[in-house]
């Protein structure tokens, strides 16, 4: 394999028995040569299934990023060959794979909150699809994944299951702002606070939602049927504002080739339909001090 693109680590994932380091002449790994020889310990021959490991190579990739080449069998310095149980060699056929430093692209963006864009810390934001990371929001909101291969199909979802105070941001006021929106005397005026009432997830804004929250107020329950949180993308076009139901929680991506920023997402603490929400001043680390709790 060319020493360009990637430089020798180790063997692993043997699959036949008695195959070990040992099996392996390393001692011209450093320009892209390795050797391999095995027979059964036990003279006799194994039965693999097709497309069965017999063992694999770790290298490091150590080219600039779209840097490839060719990994080979060559029978040299080692000839290939393979018999079978009377010692007869058998055809084999050589295919030549490749090693590659996929190009790589950047997702990131901040998590602010809904109503006044106070920047939303301690969320876990995941990367899934060709490559997988989690990583948490700081205390600026943000987050920011590199080294993605491109070409690849990604979705980036944060979630977040607590907060501190624990209700922080509902309080009864939210109570009274949701019985006037269903008794239809001032209805709630914007998708956020539509979904920051439903915390059912029931995809409606009903009574149910106002016993559940009074009893989150209360300490009777320390959370809420959907959760404490939603996320939504920043830049959500709704059809109707008034029917938010489905709005989405992630971004995806298919055959990602360039950088994404700006991938922003709206939080929404569940419950808090004025968006009185705010951040905690001892960077997450403080206890419930909420009345109800206190009491």
């Amino acid at each position: 394999w060319p020493v360009s693109v990637g430089t020798y680590v180790g063997e692993e994932a043997f699959g036949v028995p008695g195959l070990l380091a040992g099996n392996f002449g390393t001692d011209e790994a450093g320009t892209g040569t390795l050797s391999v020889s095995w027979d059964d310990p036990e003279g006799n021959t194994e039965t693999l299934p097709d497309d069965s490991v017999l063992f694999g190579i770790r290298v490091r990739l150590a080219g600039e990023p779209g840097t490839s080449g060719n990994a080979w069998l060559d029978g040299s310095p080692t000839a290939v060959e393979v018999t079978d149980a009377d010692v007869l060699p058998l055809p084999v056929s050589l295919a030549p794979g490749t090693l590659s430093v996929r190009d790589v692209v950047a997702i990131g963006g901040t998590c602010t909150y809904y109503g006044d864009d106070e920047t939303v810390a301690d969320v876990t934001v995941d990367l899934a699809g060709a490559e997988s990371d989690s990583l948490q929001t700081g205390t600026d909101g943000t987050y920011h994944f590199s080294n993605v291969p491109v070409d690849g199909d990604y979705t980036v979802t944060p979630t977040k299951s607590t907060d501190t105070p624990l209700r922080n941001g509902v309080t009864t006021a939210d109570i009274s702002l949701i019985r006037r929106h269903i008794l239809a005397i001032t209805p709630l005026n914007a998708p956020e606070k539509l979904l920051a009432a439903d915390v059912n997830r029931s995809d409606a804004v009903t009574t149910a939602d106002i016993a559940l929250i009074r009893r989150f107020i209360l300490a009777i329950s320390d959370t809420l049927p959907g959760g404490l949180w939603r996320f939504v993308p920043s830049d959500t076009v709704y059809a109707d504002s008034r029917v938010p139901w489905g709005a989405p929680e992630a971004r995806s991506y298919t055959g990602l080739q360039a950088d994404m920023f700006d991938q922003d997402f709206t939080a929404i603490r569940l419950g808090d339909v004025n968006s009185s929400w705010t951040a905690p001043t001892d960077g997450g680390r403080g206890g419930d001090t909420s009345p109800a709790a206190t009491r």
